[in-house]
């Protein structure tokens, strides 16, 4: 990577930290100078949050429930005992036979990079290598930028030094738009 990556950013650095400042004047502030809106907006966002945590607990005690059904018709159909007279089961079924639930799962890791030294890819390989379970379950993927030259045969001999250690490896070139 090189400085002239980040030129013209530093304006844009700096939006974050001063909204950061503000809000927290605002916060402390408040109450002194504003003291009718400051209620009505503590109010506002209290009832706020309630009703999104309230939401939000509720979404995830049904999908819960869902997946809890779900993963029993899984069973059922799975040791033979199959529910025939249940839609669950038919999806469970269908999906099955299309091949999209297995009792086997992947991790997979994709590494963008660009211009980033070899030494820093591999000591990140090298990380998720030392895994036990990296050579059966692992899926690990180089993304790489178009732009970087010599990025393909960087990643082609990343792939042969690491052979065998991950379930699969390969790359992908993309352009930046």
């Amino acid at each position: 990577m090189d400085i002239k990556d980040f030129q013209d950013n530093l304006v844009y650095k700096l939006y974050l930290p001063v909204i950061c400042i503000i809000n927290w004047f605002l916060m402390l502030a408040g109450p002194f100078y504003f003291p009718a809106f400051y209620e009505r907006y503590c109010l506002y966002t209290i009832a706020y949050l309630a009703l999104r945590s309230s939401l939000t607990f509720l979404y995830t005690f049904i999908g819960s429930l869902k997946t809890a059904a779900l993963l029993r018709t899984f069973e059922s159909e799975r040791e033979g005992k199959g529910e025939s007279d249940s839609n669950n089961g038919k999806e469970i079924k269908s999906t099955l036979e299309m091949g999209l639930i297995k009792d086997e799962f992947y991790y997979c890791f994709i590494i963008p990079n660009y211009k980033e030294d070899r030494e820093v890819l591999e000591g990140t390989l090298d990380h998720i290598a030392a895994h036990p379970n990296a050579a059966q379950k692992y899926l690990v993927f180089l993304a790489i930028e178009d732009h970087e030259v010599g990025g393909e045969a960087k990643a082609k001999d990343l792939i042969n030094a690491y052979a065998g250690k991950f379930k699969l490896m390969g790359f992908t070139v993309h352009k930046l738009r």
